[in-house]
C-alpha cells in the first residue's frame, strides 16, 4: 500500500507532504526549502526565500532576527496561517512528525 501525498495548493505554488517523506526518526519538524511570497499591486515582496532547517525530538528552537526578516511570516507558514495575513506558500516542505508517529 503507498503512502499518501497531500498536496495543498497556495496561489501559484504548491506545498507537498508525503507520509514517507523521509523524516528521520529522531526529528519533529524539517522545512526544507520553504518559500512565503506576498503579493501586492506594486509587485512581490519575497518575504521567506529557501529557509531549511530541522529540530530534532526534546530540542527547543528559537527563530530570532532583526525587525522584518521573517520570524513571524515563518511561525505563521509553519501553523498554516500566513493565508489569512495575505501570505502564500510558493514552495517547500514542512513534514511535522506527532508524537504517536503520524506525520503532519
Amino acid at each position: 500500500m503507498s503512502k499518501p501525498v497531500i498536496t495543498m495548493h497556495h496561489g501559484l505554488g504548491t506545498l507537498q507532504t508525503t507520509a514517507n517523506s523521509g523524516l528521520p526518526a529522531q526529528h519533529m519538524l524539517a522545512v526544507r526549502y520553504l518559500s512565503v511570497n506576498f503579493y501586492q499591486q506594486g509587485g512581490t515582496v519575497e518575504e521567506v526565500r529557501n529557509l531549511s532547517f530541522e529540530v530534532n525530538r526534546g530540542e527547543t528552537l528559537a527563530i530570532v532576527g532583526e525587525s522584518s526578516s521573517g520570524k513571524s511570516v515563518t511561525s505563521l507558514a509553519l501553523m498554516r496561517l500566513v493565508e489569512q495575513g495575505g501570505g502564500c506558500i510558493v514552495s517547500g516542505s514542512m513534514p511535522f512528525c506527532r508524537r504517536n508517529g503520524e506525520l503532519f
